[in-house]
């Protein structure tokens, strides 16, 4: 009895030592596991900050290339002493328009093109039944849009809005239509249709805005497509890509 006791003392022995060993590596898998998860976060949340810094610093730039370019016309426009209170008039409500459009382009879109384009019309419809034009809104029920941060909300609506300011001061157009919807790949497109007077595409007319509006589909991988022809009108088309790789091929044509 004794020796059997002994040997089954000796079997247990070494289970034991198993049984601590398994223990201690679970805790060490454990305690790695909980310090990769740490890691994780912190990049993560590092990452976050680096995005929201970014984004911070283009919505600046943008503030800084719309409002602050209005505000310096304004003060020049004072300066050269040939002012009137209508002009002045024009050129301040034009900064609030944009300091408006840059908190809009702040307040959380959460994927939510419509609403995003929805403010877009409360901010343009004045502007344009202030210059004798008619106005028709096209918006479709749209798809959420991943992405869809300050940043790239802030170029989608200085797009549509340039392209509709275009039509107001030079294209002596007297209907204006804004159309957007969602395509079967998966893209949302958006366009601004007017019937005004035209340009020959071969030659895009200076002071425009057009490269400005390229550079500004091209930062968020989005493509823009201007059809102009002189006597027909003009179309801006923004085709938004649906989450995947981005596309280029920003173009001016002719109708």
């Amino acid at each position: 009895m004794k020796r059997a006791g002994a040997i089954a003392a000796r079997r247990r022995g070494p289970n034991r030592r198993l049984s601590h060993l398994d223990s201690g590596w679970e805790r060490a898998a454990d305690g790695r596991a909980q310090a990769l998860e740490t890691r994780t976060r912190k990049r993560e949340a590092g990452l976050r900050r680096q995005a929201l810094v970014e984004e911070r610093q283009r919505i600046m730039a943008d503030l800084h290339d719309g409002l602050g370019a209005t505000l310096i016309g304004l003060l020049r426009y004072v300066q050269s002493g040939d002012a009137d209170n209508r002009g002045v008039e024009r050129r301040v409500l034009e900064a609030l328009r944009d300091l408006q459009l840059a908190v809009d382009a702040l307040e959380p879109a959460e994927g939510d093109l419509a609403a995003v384009l929805g403010k877009l019309r409360f901010r343009l419809e004045p502007l344009l039944e202030s210059g004798g034009m008619r106005f028709r809104w096209d918006v479709a029920e749209l798809p959420p849009l991943d992405g869809l941060e300050p940043a790239m909300v802030f170029s989608i609506q200085r797009i549509v809005l340039e392209a509709v300011a275009n039509a107001l001061k030079h294209s002596g157009a007297r209907e204006i239509r804004v159309k957007a919807g969602s395509e079967p790949c998966g893209t949302v497109k958006i366009c601004i249709e007017e019937d005004g007077r035209g340009f020959d595409a071969a030659r895009p007319a200076p002071g425009l805005g057009l490269a400005s509006m390229r550079a500004r589909a091209e930062r968020i991988g989005a493509r823009l497509r201007i059809v102009s022809q002189e006597g027909r009108g003009t179309a801006i088309h923004l085709t938004i890509p649906a989450p995947g790789p981005a596309f280029g091929d920003n173009t001016v044509a002719s109708g």
